[in-house]
C-alpha cells in the first residue's frame, strides 16, 4: 500500500504554496510578478512604437503585444502562448537594436514566472 498523503513530523512546515492531490498544480505567478511583467511589456510597447518601423509592421508587432499584455493579466497565463508572441516579436526584430533588450527582458520573466 502506497502513501498518498503528507506526513510532516515534528519542526515547521513553512511554504508559499503547498498543491495536493491527484493533478495538483502550483501557479508560481504572484501579483508582484505579473505586475512586473505588465509593466516590462508595456515598455516593450513603447520601444516598438518609437522605433522607426513600417506602419503595417508597427501595427502588427503592437497588436501581438498587446494580445501579450491580455494573456500576462489572467490568473494563469497560458505559457506557450506568451513564448509564440515574444518568438514572432523576436524574430520581426532582430535587426532593430532598440527594441530587443526590451524583447530579452520580458522573455526572462515569462521563463521565470509564467
Amino acid at each position: 500500500m502506497s502513501n498518498k498523503g503528507i506526513i510532516i513530523s515534528g519542526g515547521n512546515f513553512n511554504a508559499a504554496q503547498v498543491a495536493v492531490g491527484d493533478r495538483a498544480s502550483i501557479s508560481r505567478y504572484e501579483e508582484h510578478e505579473q505586475q512586473k511583467l505588465l509593466e516590462k511589456i508595456e515598455q516593450l510597447l513603447i520601444e516598438i512604437r518609437a522605433a522607426n518601423l513600417p506602419v503595417e509592421q508597427c501595427r502588427n508587432l503592437v497588436a501581438v503585444t498587446n494580445s501579450m499584455k491580455e494573456e500576462a493579466q489572467k490568473t494563469t497565463p497560458n505559457k506557450t502562448v506568451m513564448e509564440k508572441s515574444l518568438s514572432f516579436i523576436e524574430t520581426a526584430t532582430s535587426s532593430i537594436s532598440r527594441i530587443t533588450p526590451a524583447v530579452k527582458v520580458v522573455k526572462e520573466i515569462v521563463g521565470m514566472f509564467v
